[in-house]
């Protein structure tokens, strides 16, 4: 049987979809969707419930996984761009230190990781509750 390797579109649409659930669509085309943004802003600009900083990366690097999506973003005049889609094995926040732009995410979209390329933003953890899975 041959794995299934979601698509870049696939997997930016999915992540929003289970991570900036009941932000309105125009707050999202304008903060996080338009030209010179990134899917983090949805943890930047507070759209969201999420950790920060050293909470984030202590919560992540407790979870336990076998593996996970990691990809990397950035932003072109055609909309989010998503980049270098592989499956992972466990890896630390430190590892992700040396990435900007490197999202980390469950399989199943329950949790994401994220370290962005600004010092003062995140990096970011973010669970959706178990109800929301």
């Amino acid at each position: 049987m041959k794995e299934y390797r979601p698509d870049a579109a696939e997997v930016a649409a999915a992540w929003l979809a289970a991570f900036a659930v009941g932000v309105p669509q125009e707050v999202l085309q304008q903060r996080v969707l338009a030209d010179g943004n990134f899917l983090w802003h949805i943890f930047s600009w507070t759209l969201v419930p999420c950790l920060c900083g050293d909470a984030a990366r202590e919560a992540f690097d407790a979870l336990k996984y076998e593996s996970a999506l990691m990809f990397s973003s950035g932003f072109a005049y055609n909309g989010i761009q998503i980049e270098d889609l592989h499956l992972t094995g466990k890896i630390s926040s430190a590892e992700l230190d040396e990435y900007d732009d490197v999202y980390v995410v469950d399989p199943a979209y329950g949790w994401t990781y994220v370290h962005t390329h600004e010092e003062r933003c995140g990096p970011y953890f973010c669970r959706k509750e178990p109800g929301e899975q």
